[in-house]
């Protein structure tokens, strides 16, 4: 976020997290079988809730996984909230340092954070 890229840096913090559960999709695909068509089109979008329960951490896949950690852990509640606010199109706007500060806090913290949470859901 150095020299005034605000908006970058809330872009490509947001679009981590939708590169790490698209990762985690594409661990579901095993190599000698087509998937189904569907499943595969579904991947095709940046609305992170939506990726969410294709990468089977979602309501009632995995046993909810996302849901418990909202549940229990108040912190990462609150990052998932302003993570979960990110979409593509911020790419187009004006964002000041302290709404990207927060994108990249919330994705980045070690503990609470969305991104160390994914990568243990791997």
């Amino acid at each position: 976020m150095r020299d005034g890229h605000h908006g970058g840096a809330y872009y490509l913090a947001g679009y981590a997290v939708e590169m790490a559960l698209k990762a985690r999709i594409a661990m579901q695909f095993r190599a000698g079988e087509i998937p189904d068509k569907a499943q595969v089109n579904a991947v095709y979008t940046h609305r992170l809730a939506d990726l969410m329960k294709q990468a089977g951490l979602s309501h009632s896949t995995a046993g909810g996984a996302l849901e418990n950690e909202l549940d229990s852990n108040q912190t990462f509640a609150a990052n998932w909230g302003i993570v979960s606010q990110w979409n593509e199109q911020s790419r187009y706007q004006l964002i000041g340092v302290v709404r990207a500060q927060e994108l990249v806090s919330a994705v980045t913290e070690p503990k609470d954070g969305v991104y160390p949470w994914l990568t243990r859901h791997w």
